[in-house]
């Protein structure tokens, strides 16, 4: 059965299947967190379960953010949702996590 949930920024309304998903969002680590808190607080908003990354410490080497991203990753599948060249760290941590989208 599908939902319809109104999304606020576009006045529409979307077809969401009822069921919880965790997603996960993953800022460009030159940008940090805060370009997605309006897509999270959306997604929150809708029921899902939402983690927003932020990188913590000296972030000095591609090993460095791809840590960092693992760090936050649940035990529990989720969808993973790159920024930017977050994007360039999606097959490694799909290799070393469970990962549905």
């Amino acid at each position: 059965m599908d939902l319809e949930v109104p999304f606020s920024t576009h006045h529409r309304p979307y077809r969401c299947h009822p069921m919880t998903t965790h997603f996960v969002l993953l800022p460009s680590p030159l940008l940090g967190p805060a370009v997605w808190e309006p897509v999270a607080t959306e997604l929150r908003r809708s029921g899902q379960v939402v983690t927003v990354v932020a990188l913590q410490g000296a972030v000095r080497s591609p090993v460095d953010v791809l840590e960092g991203f693992y760090s936050w990753l649940p035990d529990e599948p989720v969808v993973l949702v790159p920024h930017s060249n977050a994007g360039l760290f999606m097959p490694a941590l799909a290799a070393r996590s469970r990962v549905l989208a």
